[in-house]
C-alpha cells in the first residue's frame, strides 16, 4: 500500500504454484514488459518450464513502477 492507502504492489502465488516452482523452479523467468491497459501497472509474470516442457506459471505481480527498490521489494518478497 502507498502513503494514501492505495494498492502500490502486488504479488500473487498459490499453493499448486509453489508446489511447481519446487519440482520445475530451476529456469524462473519474469517479464516487466507488459502494461495493464486502465492503470498501466507493469504486470510481471514468473513463468518455467515443467518435466513436459510445457509452461507454467509460478506467480504474477502488479507494480506501481519499474524502480530499483519496487524490483528488489518483488524478488525478496
Amino acid at each position: 500500500m502507498d502513503v494514501n492507502g492505495h494498492l502500490a504492489n502486488c504479488f500473487w502465488v498459490d499453493a499448486r504454484s509453489r508446489i511447481a516452482y519446487k519440482n520445475s523452479g530451476e529456469v524462473v523467468v519474469f517479464d516487466p514488459t507488459y502494461l495493464t491497459k486502465k492503470y498501466k501497472m507493469p504486470f510481471v509474470p514468473f513463468t518455467g518450464v515443467n518435466n513436459h516442457h510445457q509452461s507454467i506459471l509460478f506467480g504474477c505481480a502488479l507494480l506501481w513502477d519499474e524502480t530499483q527498490d519496487t524490483f528488489e521489494w518483488l524478488l525478496h518478497t
